[in-house]
């Protein structure tokens, strides 16, 4: 992986997959989002996964100004999670999760929305691996708060440690 300046005036991240023989396999962008993108470190996962984090700038998060650096991260292989700054969405629903890392009990709770919809909250391992999936049927302006116990969707207890959510329309 590298930084690299060839969109311009922001640095971005890209990576290569190389066999033994010093031939490339594949190159791929790990992130070419607005502002610098600097850092990047990664770690093996199962099979040909890996678990790729960079650091960029953050004027917000979950709605609150930051203006800081923040980790970034995203899974590049078999699985691929991959936290965004889709604006649009962070705006609709302003999703807030605590406490992250998950313990006992974590309040899932979003911001106002905009008519009716529904959407599907998904929650994944570090791994990679989706432990739950929320469908939640939305037809208010106001979206829910509500507590997750930890169980994924088979009913079994997950261990502490950190989750990744998404939102998907």
């Amino acid at each position: 992986m590298w930084q690299d300046f060839r969109s311009g005036s922001n640095c971005d991240i890209y990576g290569a997959k190389i066999d033994t023989s010093g031939t490339v396999i594949d190159s791929f962008s790990v992130s070419t989002q607005p502002d610098d993108q600097i850092s990047p470190a990664l770690t093996k996962g199962e099979g040909d996964q890996l678990f790729i984090t960079y650091s960029s700038w953050a004027d917000s998060i979950n709605d609150h100004p930051a203006n800081t650096m923040r980790i970034w991260g995203k899974f590049y292989g078999s699985t691929i999670i991959e936290e965004t700054r889709d604006t649009e969405l962070a705006a609709r629903y302003r999703l807030q999760v605590h406490p992250n890392p998950f313990s006992k009990l974590t309040k899932i709770s979003f911001g106002k929305g905009h008519g009716a919809m529904s959407i599907k909250l998904k929650i994944y391992d570090v791994s990679g691996r989706m432990v739950k999936d929320f469908p939640l049927p939305i037809a208010y302006s106001i979206l829910p708060t509500f507590f997750w116990y930890g169980e994924d969707d088979s009913g079994k207890k997950l261990p502490q440690g950190s989750l990744l959510y998404k939102i998907d329309r």
